[in-house]
């Protein structure tokens, strides 16, 4: 796949065809999220999805929730075989971006500790640690890692710093 194909498009979830639905739906299998949860996610208001496209196919996607200056991002997700080649970094710069250009400027995110790659790529990216919750998760059981980023643009080059 030649990256000059690629695109970040934004949907609400009430928006979503259902073909990049079934697409989610299987990745957030994947981040411990069951169908009907994705579905009950594609209802509210505050729902939104960027995904990462190679013509009409779904690469990868983050999916958050806003409200007022506010987003929690609840899914970032690469397909497995396409991770590692920085396609996670751009679609992050990408999403952040656009939400500082929106206004907002607290982004706050839940990660599994063992989830190293992850952990990596969101501390890479400016995110911080703010608190961690031992033994939050079960099967396997895992403490979770909340971080912020505080967005704000910088006036000279238009970027979130």
């Amino acid at each position: 796949m030649d990256s000059k194909h690629y695109q970040v498009v934004p949907f609400t979830g009430a928006q979503l065809p259902e073909a990049f639905r079934q697409v989610i739906i299987e990745g957030n299998q994947a981040l411990h999220w069951n169908e009907a949860q994705s579905r009950s996610d594609f209802q509210l208001d505050q729902a939104e999805y960027y995904l990462l496209l190679d013509h009409d196919q779904v690469l990868g996607y983050v999916g958050l929730h806003h409200v007022l200056d506010e987003a929690t991002l609840n899914l970032v997700y690469i397909q497995a075989d396409l991770r590692g080649q920085g396609l996670g970094r751009q679609l992050l710069d990408f999403v952040l971006n656009q939400l500082a250009h929106r206004g907002i400027r607290h982004v706050f995110l839940e990660v599994r500790q063992a989830n190293v790659a992850a952990l990596g790529l969101y501390q890479q990216a400016g995110f911080e640690t703010l608190i961690v919750r031992p033994r939050y998760y079960q099967d396997p059981v895992d403490d979770a890692i909340i971080m912020q980023k505080m967005l704000s643009l910088s006036e000279k080059e238009g970027e979130p710093s």
